[in-house]
């Protein structure tokens, strides 16, 4: 025997107002995380270019470094 039980307009209204706040909650942080992720990809980039920057005065320092060296060895063996 199987008991069904009835539902009521007011209960089944009361659930799809719950879900409905549910739904608009999940759309406003989706909104949030789109907000947050687009945010986060504009400083990773900002820091993939300071990144380069910062190579490219590295290996400018270091040729100047070099260049130096060679030409401290080269007085050493004139002298």
């Amino acid at each position: 025997m199987v008991i069904v039980s009835k539902i009521t307009e007011k209960e089944v209204l009361e659930v799809i107002e719950i879900l409905e706040t549910r739904v608009d909650d999940l759309i406003q942080k989706c909104d949030q995380l789109n907000i947050e992720n687009q945010s986060l990809k504009e400083n990773n980039q900002e820091l993939s270019e300071t990144q380069q920057s910062i190579l490219k005065k590295n290996n400018l320092a270091k040729s100047k470094a070099e260049t130096i060296l060679e030409r401290l060895r080269s007085i050493e063996n004139s002298a």
